[in-house]
């Protein structure tokens, strides 16, 4: 029952957020940085979601996104990740990215979760080019799932994702 309510609460939350956007004037190369914003206002022109560009040429995906979890460098957006969060290993199979993280994932439940792993998701995919995320931690559950699947084309996400 407690399950069923925490997932009720959680879509309903991402619902709320189906207004968000993308930033829409980003510059020309780097890749975005998906976050959600300091302080949540649910009214039609705002946004839950942001992004900022960051160059990262030359490293790995597993780099590139154990940057990405450092943390925003505006202080409008948020982490929404545990500190000592780490990427374990990215690989790409059928576009879908396979994303291990450390067990510091499963220390967040709920709504938290569920914006900590959009947000993963909107940026490891624009980052390796694919459609889909799933997220796993090493040895540990997240919120008693094995694995969590997103898509970018996902209804909760769509809004969230800004294609040109």
């Amino acid at each position: 029952m407690k399950k069923l309510v925490c997932l009720i609460l959680c879509v309903l939350a991402l619902l709320l957020c189906f207004g968000c956007t993308a930033d829409e004037a980003e510059p020309q190369g780097g890749i975005s940085f998906y976050y959600p914003m300091t302080e949540l206002s649910f009214q039609p022109d705002s946004s839950c979601f942001a992004s900022e560009r960051r160059q990262v040429d030359s490293i790995s995906w597993v780099q590139t996104l154990n940057i990405y979890i450092a943390g925003p460098e505006s202080e409008q957006m948020r982490s929404p990740f545990p500190a000592a969060l780490l990427i374990k290993q990215v690989t790409v199979e059928d576009n879908t990215v396979h994303l291990t993280v450390s067990n510091h994932l499963a220390s967040l439940t709920g709504l938290d979760l569920t914006l900590a792993c959009s947000c993963l998701c909107m940026t490891a995919t624009e980052l390796t080019g694919t459609e889909e995320a799933v997220i796993s931690a090493e040895d540990a559950l997240l919120d008693g799932q094995k694995s969590i699947s997103m898509s970018k084309n996902n209804i909760l996400l769509a809004n969230a994702w800004q294609e040109d």
